[in-house]
Protein backbone atom coordinates (compact mmCIF):
# COMPACT_ATOMS: atom_id res chain seq x y z
CA UNK A 1 0.00 0.00 0.00
CA UNK A 2 1.14 3.52 -0.76
CA UNK A 3 0.08 6.57 1.24
CA UNK A 4 0.64 10.22 0.49
CA UNK A 5 -0.14 13.32 2.51
CA UNK A 6 -0.91 16.26 0.27
CA UNK A 7 -1.54 19.90 1.15
CA UNK A 8 -4.81 21.52 -0.06
CA UNK A 9 -5.31 25.24 -0.61
CA UNK A 10 -8.65 27.07 -0.70
CA UNK A 11 -9.70 30.39 -2.20
CA UNK A 12 -10.61 32.89 0.54
CA UNK A 13 -13.58 34.14 -1.49
CA UNK A 14 -15.24 30.97 -2.82
CA UNK A 15 -15.06 27.21 -2.36
CA UNK A 16 -12.43 26.50 -5.04
CA UNK A 17 -9.54 24.38 -3.83
CA UNK A 18 -6.43 22.85 -5.28
CA UNK A 19 -3.14 21.24 -4.42
CA UNK A 20 -0.98 23.93 -6.03
CA UNK A 21 -0.74 27.20 -4.08
CA UNK A 22 0.31 29.34 -7.10
CA UNK A 23 -2.78 28.22 -9.03
CA UNK A 24 -5.11 29.16 -6.16
CA UNK A 25 -3.34 32.51 -5.68
CA UNK A 26 -3.84 33.23 -9.39
CA UNK A 27 -7.51 32.25 -9.08
CA UNK A 28 -8.00 34.51 -6.02
CA UNK A 29 -6.77 37.58 -7.94
CA UNK A 30 -9.57 37.17 -10.47
CA UNK A 31 -12.23 35.39 -8.40
CA UNK A 32 -15.67 36.86 -9.09
CA UNK A 33 -16.39 36.78 -5.34
CA UNK A 34 -13.32 38.96 -4.68
CA UNK A 35 -14.44 42.58 -4.44
CA UNK A 36 -10.86 43.81 -5.01
CA UNK A 37 -10.32 41.58 -8.05
CA UNK A 38 -8.23 42.19 -11.13
CA UNK A 39 -10.23 41.31 -14.23
CA UNK A 40 -8.21 39.28 -16.70
CA UNK A 41 -10.91 39.60 -19.36
CA UNK A 42 -10.87 43.41 -19.23
CA UNK A 43 -7.07 43.32 -19.33
CA UNK A 44 -7.03 40.97 -22.33
CA UNK A 45 -9.57 43.07 -24.22
CA UNK A 46 -7.58 46.25 -23.55
CA UNK A 47 -10.42 47.82 -21.57
CA UNK A 48 -9.91 49.91 -18.47
CA UNK A 49 -11.35 47.97 -15.55
CA UNK A 50 -13.91 49.93 -13.57
CA UNK A 51 -13.78 49.64 -9.81
CA UNK A 52 -16.19 47.26 -8.14
CA UNK A 53 -17.74 50.13 -6.19
CA UNK A 54 -18.38 52.10 -9.41
CA UNK A 55 -20.02 49.08 -11.03
CA UNK A 56 -22.14 48.46 -7.93
CA UNK A 57 -23.23 52.11 -7.83
CA UNK A 58 -24.19 51.98 -11.52
CA UNK A 59 -26.12 48.76 -10.92
CA UNK A 60 -28.02 50.14 -7.94
CA UNK A 61 -28.84 53.50 -9.56
CA UNK A 62 -29.23 52.68 -13.27
CA UNK A 63 -29.91 48.95 -13.16
CA UNK A 64 -28.43 46.07 -15.09
CA UNK A 65 -28.12 47.83 -18.50
CA UNK A 66 -26.22 50.79 -16.99
CA UNK A 67 -23.80 48.48 -15.22
CA UNK A 68 -23.22 46.44 -18.41
CA UNK A 69 -22.47 49.62 -20.32
CA UNK A 70 -20.00 50.83 -17.68
CA UNK A 71 -18.05 47.55 -17.66
CA UNK A 72 -18.01 47.39 -21.49
CA UNK A 73 -20.14 44.22 -21.29
CA UNK A 74 -17.34 42.21 -19.65
CA UNK A 75 -18.82 38.84 -18.67
CA UNK A 76 -16.61 38.42 -15.58
CA UNK A 77 -17.33 41.90 -14.20
CA UNK A 78 -21.05 41.34 -14.82
CA UNK A 79 -20.94 38.00 -13.00
CA UNK A 80 -19.16 39.63 -10.04
CA UNK A 81 -21.99 42.16 -9.61
CA UNK A 82 -24.72 39.54 -10.06
CA UNK A 83 -23.07 37.29 -7.47
CA UNK A 84 -22.89 40.20 -5.02
CA UNK A 85 -26.57 41.02 -5.64
CA UNK A 86 -27.54 37.37 -5.03
CA UNK A 87 -25.50 37.30 -1.82
CA UNK A 88 -27.20 40.47 -0.52
CA UNK A 89 -30.68 39.37 -1.58
CA UNK A 90 -33.30 39.47 1.16
CA UNK A 91 -35.51 36.40 1.75
CA UNK A 92 -38.58 38.34 0.60
CA UNK A 93 -36.91 39.05 -2.77
CA UNK A 94 -37.10 35.37 -3.74
CA UNK A 95 -40.90 35.51 -3.98
CA UNK A 96 -40.67 37.62 -7.16
CA UNK A 97 -38.52 35.03 -8.94
CA UNK A 98 -34.78 34.77 -9.49
CA UNK A 99 -34.34 37.86 -11.69
CA UNK A 100 -36.44 40.85 -12.64
CA UNK A 101 -37.01 41.52 -16.33
CA UNK A 102 -34.13 43.95 -16.87
CA UNK A 103 -31.84 41.63 -18.78
CA UNK A 104 -30.40 39.72 -15.86
CA UNK A 105 -32.53 36.67 -16.60
CA UNK A 106 -31.14 36.44 -20.14
CA UNK A 107 -27.50 36.72 -19.02
CA UNK A 108 -25.66 33.48 -19.77
CA UNK A 109 -22.08 33.59 -18.52
CA UNK A 110 -20.81 30.69 -20.62
CA UNK A 111 -22.33 32.04 -23.83
CA UNK A 112 -21.04 35.55 -23.08
CA UNK A 113 -17.52 34.20 -22.47
CA UNK A 114 -17.61 32.20 -25.68
CA UNK A 115 -18.63 35.30 -27.66
CA UNK A 116 -16.04 37.43 -25.84
CA UNK A 117 -13.17 35.07 -26.68
CA UNK A 118 -14.39 34.65 -30.27
CA UNK A 119 -14.24 38.45 -30.68
CA UNK A 120 -10.76 38.59 -29.14
CA UNK A 121 -9.50 35.76 -31.36
CA UNK A 122 -11.08 37.23 -34.50
CA UNK A 123 -9.49 40.63 -33.88
CA UNK A 124 -6.06 39.06 -34.40
CA UNK A 125 -4.52 41.18 -31.64
CA UNK A 126 -1.47 39.64 -30.09
CA UNK A 127 -1.54 39.24 -26.33
CA UNK A 128 2.21 39.48 -26.05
Amino acid sequence: MKSKLQMRHWCEHCKKSGSRAPAILKHERGCTNNWQRTCGMCERAGNVQESSDALWAAFMSGGFPAMRQLCAECPACTLMILRRKAKLREPDDWASGPNPDDGRGAFDFKAECKAFWADINDSGASYY
